[in-house]
C-alpha cells in the first residue's frame, strides 16, 4: 500500500487502519501509525473507524504481549461500537476480548465473552465468525482441562469446515490437534497438523502455532529430538514477530519440559 502524501487527515487515517490490519493479518506487529488513526477518529462523525482502530491496537497489544493495556483498549473499542449499534464489530471485539482474557486467568469472563461473540454473529448473519468464535470456545475448553467437551465441539465443528476460509480452517486443525494431543489421540493430532501444514503459506504466526503443536506431539511420543528441532524452528519465528508475546512464553515453557 502506498502512503497517501496530500491527502485530508480522514483518508491518511483510515490508510492507517488498512495498513495496520494488513501486517496484523500477516504477523508483522511492528508498524507504528495507529496511534495516528486513534487521534484521528477520537472525534471523527464516523465513530465506527475509531472502534476499529483501538480494536487493531488491542490486537496489536495483546500479539506484544501487554495484556493489561490490550483488555483496557479492546473494552473501549467494545463501548463505542455497543454506542455505534454495530454488532458486527462488537462480536469481533469480544473474540479478541476474550484471548485477552483468558492470558489474565479470567476464564469465566473468557467464555461469556465467546459465547456473547458467536450469539452475535450469528444474529447479523456471519456463519463463519461464528464457527472461528466456537473454534476458539473449544480451544479454551481445552486449556480448562475439559478435553472431552473440547474435541466434542471440534468434531461438531469439523462437520461444518467448508465454510472455513483457508487461514480459518488452518486455525480449526492446528488447535483441534492440541486437543487431540493432550487427550493422548496423537496420531489424529499428527493428522490434523499434517493438514495444517499445507494451508501456512506466508503467514509467520501461523507457522509458529503449527511448530509448537507438532513439537508438543513429539515430546509427548518421546520424540524428544524431533521436538528440540522443531520447537527451536518455532521460537525462531515468534522471536522474530513477537519476541515479548504468548507464543515465545508457550514453546519456551515446552523446552524446560
Amino acid at each position: 500500500i502506498q502512503q497517501p502524501t496530500a491527502q485530508p487527515r480522514g483518508q491518511y487515517g483510515y490508510y492507517c487502519i488498512l495498513l495496520a490490519e494488513a501486517c496484523l493479518c500477516l504477523g508483522d506487529y511492528s508498524f507504528a501509525c495507529l496511534d495516528d488513526a486513534v487521534e484521528i477518529f477520537r472525534f471523527h462523525e464516523d465513530s465506527t473507524k475509531y472502534a476499529r482502530a483501538k480494536y487493531l491496537k488491542g490486537w496489536q497489544l495483546a500479539a506484544l504481549g501487554c495484556h493489561h493495556d490490550a483488555q483496557e483498549t479492546l473494552m473501549e473499542s467494545y463501548a463505542t461500537y455497543i454506542r455505534c449499534l454495530d454488532q458486527g464489530g462488537s462480536a469481533r471485539v469480544l473474540n479478541r476480548l476474550a484471548y485477552v482474557q483468558l492470558q489474565l486467568g479470567n476464564v469465566d469472563s473468557a467464555i461469556a465473552s465467546l459465547l456473547k461473540s458467536a450469539q452475535l454473529y450469528r444474529k447479523v448473519n456471519l456463519p463463519e465468525e461464528a464457527l472461528v468464535v466456537e473454534e476458539n470456545m473449544a480451544y479454551l475448553l481445552a486449556m480448562a482441562g475439559r478435553l472431552r467437551d473440547a474435541a466434542q465441539l471440534y468434531d461438531l465443528i469439523h462437520s461444518q469446515i467448508e465454510a472455513l476460509s483457508p487461514k480459518n480452517l488452518f486455525q480449526f486443525l492446528a488447535m483441534s490437534a492440541f486437543t487431540y494431543t493432550l487427550q493422548g489421540n496423537l496420531a489424529k493430532a499428527h493428522l490434523r497438523l499434517d493438514e495444517a501444514e499445507k494451508l501456512i503459506g506466508g503467514f509467520a504466526r501461523e507457522r509458529g502455532i503449527f511448530k509448537e503443536n507438532r513439537g508438543l506431539v513429539h515430546f509427548l511420543e518421546g520424540r524428544y529430538a524431533d521436538a528440540e528441532k522443531t520447537l527451536m524452528e518455532g521460537l525462531s519465528v515468534a522471536l522474530a514477530i513477537a519476541p515479548d508475546s504468548a507464543l515465545v512464553s508457550q514453546i519456551k515453557r515446552l523446552f524446560a519440559d
